[in-house]
């Protein structure tokens, strides 16, 4: 049986606690503190309340002194946000207790350290540091974190090694070599493995395992009656041949990635060509692509000598891996750019490290790891590894096969260009009259209609209802916008030395401007249209019977654009025109 399945899990494991006597902190908890409380602590409390010096009696840097707490008591009670002392400080309720003393920490910061009390104040199992401990006891030396022994020592830093199966009593069971290994363990237990699945329940988990996706009653029965002893395996390998396997097992791995196709933020910007990547996952998975060749796409996949061909397209694979890096959450106008820059090589050391080496290296960005043989070196040496690329668009074309298709596509446009200019030709010399009855109708409609006086066929003249070139001699004007008459020269896109503009210095004016009555004697209105984009407050209306049956807006531009309403449902009917103004925010004008 050919099982195409490589291993993109990622693992984290590591000995944490949250505080004396805490049970199953998680693993995100410990990175929150790391990465958003430590750093915060460090910068604002140690320097009162650490190593060196200890005011009040109060140490800070581990859970231990904070909850024993200095002259006053505890300093933190885990989960208990109205007895935790620290709280009261950092809120600045209290004037006689303020932390710290010369400015108040930010709201996000306060946040922050309102989230962790409240999550139970979680921190590593780490030793207590060395020196005074607050209300004036010691702590005996401790021996400092030796990176190289522990390196040496730990498990996860020795390299694989070929381990054989251990011995099972019922030696009958296992398939394989790792089977010896579960067996063992539920042998060591006391217990046996389950029975065989039926094959109704077996085909039910193979498909959601491998595809995601039920089998069909056709599949199951089958299944059902294949009776040969390979059924199982002719199962697996359809199911590993199916599109929908690499669709459901690449989701994984770019849950690992954060694949998005957006940007998140306010603006929620696209993730250009994001899409390439999902499915250069989803052909990975289901050509059976080994994982360590998608490491070395994703982290140098511009820069292979040989690069992976897609053999259908001819275009380059390899080198779409690397757009995994830039599939992060970014602000489009950060505040500290320079801050912003590094959060971002921060996040992808982060995926990196999870993703290949199944650890956290990120904490060392502000501190020596307290559990894992990461230093502050290792981390900004990938930093400067990261600093080093930058974001391009790259060719996936090294063949040159798109480029002949497009040259193909060119010569055929040309071709075809030709045969089109000259069919149209021989068709206009054959039936121009029929082509100018054609023209005379789109005549019509684009600028009026046919009567018919004294049996005779004429286009009717359009009405000029208003220019605004003499005032609003004939319009009711309510309110200040509209004033001051018409404003000379007002914007750009109109022929004229006047317009109807409600913006007189300010957006803030409001008021409405409203038509002699007149007669629809012609199936469309034309008219010229600018200003802020807002129906609701900045409307042209047609009225009719008090009631509005056409509206336009502007689109928060001055330059005037074309409009028109096609009335023809309306003729004969009385109407009035509205000109309103009712907004006082940005784009609070019309013209």
């Amino acid at each position: 049986m050919q099982l195409r399945r490589f291993i993109a899990g990622s693992v984290m494991a590591a000995g944490v606690m949250g505080f004396a006597g805490a049970q199953d902190v998680s693993p995100s908890d410990i990175e929150f503190f790391e990465r958003e409380v430590r750093p915060l602590l460090a910068e604002h409390c140690y320097g009162c309340h650490g190593v060196e010096k200890q005011k009040g009696g109060l140490r800070l840097d581990h859970i231990d002194f904070a909850m024993r707490g200095g002259d006053t008591g505890p300093a933190v009670i885990p989960g208990k946000l109205d007895e935790s002392r620290i709280i009261e400080a950092i809120e600045y309720d209290n004037v006689d207790f303020q932390m710290p003393p010369k400015a108040k920490l930010s709201v996000k910061e306060i946040e922050t350290l309102t989230e962790w009390v409240k999550k139970g104040a979680p921190w590593p199992d780490e030793p207590l540091p060395e020196g005074d401990v607050g209300g004036g006891g010691t702590v005996g030396s401790v021996k400092n974190f030796d990176l190289d022994e522990r390196r040496a020592n730990h498990w996860a830093w020795h390299a694989i090694q070929a381990q054989s199966p251990p011995d099972v009593t019922s030696a009958d069971w296992p398939n394989r070599g790792i089977d010896n290994f579960l067996l063992a363990k539920l042998e060591e237990n006391g217990l046996s493995p389950a029975p065989d699945a039926d094959k109704y329940t077996m085909i039910r988990r193979l498909y959601f395992d491998l595809t995601g996706l039920p089998p069909t009653p056709e599949a199951i029965e089958a299944y059902v009656a294949d009776e040969s002893p390979d059924a199982y395996s002719k199962l697996v390998d359809e199911l590993l041949a199916s599109p929908a396997f690499g669709e459901r097992w690449a989701r994984h791995w770019m849950d690992v990635t954060r694949y998005a196709e957006t940007h998140g933020h306010e603006g929620d910007y696209p993730i250009l060509h994001a899409w390439r990547y999902r499915d250069y996952m989803i052909r990975a998975f289901n050509q059976d692509i080994p994982y360590d060749q998608l490491i070395r796409e994703h982290l140098a996949g511009d820069l292979l000598e040989n690069p992976r061909i897609n053999q259908e397209s001819g275009t380059n694979e390899s080198i779409i891996g690397t757009g995994f890096l830039y599939m992060h959450q970014a602000t489009h106008a950060p505040v500290d750019a320079k801050k912003d820059f590094l959060d971002r090589m921060d996040n992808g050391i982060d995926v990196i490290s999870k993703g290949f080496l199944g650890m956290t290296v990120a904490c060392a960005r502000c501190h020596q790891h307290p559990f894992d043989a990461i230093s502050t070196q290792d981390y900004y040496a990938l930093v400067g590894a990261l600093r080093s690329t930058r974001q391009v668009e790259g060719y996936l074309d090294p063949n040159d096969k798109i480029a002949a298709g497009a040259s193909t596509m060119r010569e055929i446009h040309a071709s075809t260009s030709e045969n089109t200019k000259n069919s149209l030709k021989n068709w206009i010399d054959q039936d121009s009259p029929q082509i100018a009855e054609y023209l005379e109708g789109a005549r019509e409609v684009l600028f009026g209609e046919w009567l018919i006086e004294d049996g005779v066929e004429t286009l009717a003249p359009e009405i000029l209802f208003e220019d605004f070139e003499s005032g609003f001699e004939q319009w009711f004007v309510e309110g200040e916008a509209f004033a001051k008459g018409p404003i000379a020269e007002p914007a750009t896109g109109f022929k004229g030395n006047a317009a109807a503009v409600s913006y007189l210095e300010t957006d803030k004016l409001k008021g409405k401007l409203t038509s002699r009555p007149f007669v629809i004697e012609r199936r469309f209105i034309h008219f010229l249209i600018g200003g802020g984009n807002n129906q609701k407050n900045l409307a042209f209306r047609l009225i009719i019977d008090g009631g509005a049956k056409r509206e336009a807006t502007g689109h928060n531009s001055n330059a005037m654009r074309q409009d028109r309403w096609d009335v023809s449902d309306l003729l004969g009917r009385t109407a009035t025109l509205e000109i309103v103004d009712n907004s006082t925010g940005g784009w609070g004008q019309i013209t």
